[in-house]
Order: structure tokens, then sequence, then C-alpha cells
């Protein structure tokens, strides 16, 4: 009876957030988006009834950030793409996501790619589309 039981736990969307902030604390990224997508695969198979979401991006943009993989920068943007470019209202990006990628520039001493993304921010902020500004810590 104890194995049915065990049978029907399914991990959630809160569950995949602390696996993918573990994977990017280590920096292991290639783990992080092929657990990303996996959770893509899932949703679309009914199995998991999230969707991926801004934060879970977060997470493997931050991986990213962290790795030594000479295509890290590469990676990281084109995640942090899917997210900009998202039709979802949802999965616009938040100020966790900007500063996961500020980190990936940051780590790469990439000043002018970080000074755009700074103005990008700024300027969601004004327009109201991103509720935080970008405060000392971006900059």
């Amino acid at each position: 009876e104890n194995e049915n039981h065990r049978s029907n736990i399914r991990p959630t969307a809160i569950t995949y957030t602390g696996l993918l902030k573990t994977y990017a604390n280590a920096g292991l990224a290639e783990e992080a988006e092929d657990m990303l997508e996996r959770m893509d695969r899932l949703h679309k198979e009914g199995r998991l009834k999230d969707p991926p979401n801004v934060i879970h991006f977060g997470c493997v943009v931050e991986a990213w950030g962290k790795s030594n993989d000479p295509n890290a920068v590469q990676r990281a943007e084109a995640l942090f793409d899917r997210v900009r470019n998202s039709k979802h209202p949802d999965m616009k990006p938040n100020l966790i996501c900007y500063s996961n990628l500020l980190l990936v520039y940051k780590h790469r001493k990439m000043t002018k790619e970080a000074v755009t993304v700074l103005k990008e921010m700024t300027e969601r902020f004004i327009s109201g589309e991103l509720k935080n500004p970008p405060n000392l810590f971006h900059y």
C-alpha cells in the first residue's frame, strides 16, 4: 500500500525550482537546462500541471552565469531571449531574471553588454512593464 501511495506523488513547479536552484548554485548549467527542457516536455505531455516559468528560466540563466562552459554567455542569452520574447504575460523578465543575466556578464567582465541590459531594465521600469527599478546591486 505504501508503494502505491508513493507512485501518486508528482513533483510540482516548486519542486523543480528547488532542483534548478541547486544546479545553479553548483554551476551545473547543462544539467539545469536539461531539467528545464524536461519540465517543458512533461507539461506538454500533461504530466506536469504548470509550465516552466520566469523563475525556472532565471535559475538556469544563473547556472550558466556560474558555469565555466565556453558557450555559457550564448546559452544564457538564448534562454533569456526565450523569456523576453515569450507571448505569455507571466513570462516576461523580472528583476531576478535580469540580475542573473547581469551575473553572466559580470563574471566575464562584459561591461558593454551589462550596460545595455541595465538600460533595458530602466526603460521597462519607466514604461511600467517592470515592477521594481534596477537598484544599487545592479550597478
